[in-house]
């Protein structure tokens, strides 16, 4: 599948969505067939775009490298404890969750639910009921640290790794 000339193939087949556009920010799952939010922004207003599941995310952000031409840089990240497992290396990682959009829960659908903040509706792509609005809708974010030669901690990079309820 290709997508604003992305090539999706090495995304997984199965997980989660979330897109940027100059238009706003999409969010949901993601099956490898198409975006849940069919033709509501146009390709070439995409500026960041993530498809992840537990084990690996693809991302891909858009640059501007000369005058008037945008390119994108797009990299697979796959879990580093999983990469690293069989060498000596000093990367450390750290789960994290990010409360989703959200103040107060407004309706569900097939496929959705909508949320309120600040007075603004927001469509979320996901199976999400109001018990599970009210327990916390969570994106699981993995921080990985490094260590430099001094032995001083610091943030050397994070991935997307799902959704979680409460």
């Amino acid at each position: 599948m290709q997508y604003c000339e992305i090539d999706l193939s090495k995304a997984c087949s199965d997980g989660y969505v979330l897109a940027v556009y100059r238009t706003g920010v999409e969010f949901g799952k993601w099956n490898g067939d198409g975006f849940p939010w069919a033709d509501k922004h146009k390709e070439n207003n995409l500026l960041e775009l993530h498809i992840f599941n537990k084990e690996k995310e693809f991302r891909a952000i858009r640059s501007v490298r000369r005058k008037g031409n945008s390119d994108f840089i797009v990299s697979e990240i796959i879990d580093y404890d999983k990469k690293y497992e069989n060498e000596n290396v000093k990367t450390k990682s750290l789960e994290n969750k990010m409360l989703m959009f959200g103040e107060k829960f407004v309706e569900s659908g097939d496929g959705y639910y909508i949320a309120k903040e600040s007075g603004r509706e927001k469509k979320i792509y996901l199976n999400m009921s109001e018990a599970d609005f009210e327990k916390g809708i969570y994106l699981k974010v993995i921080d990985y640290y490094d260590f430099d030669e001094n032995m001083l901690m610091y943030l050397s990079g994070y991935r997307l790794a799902g959704v979680v309820v409460g």
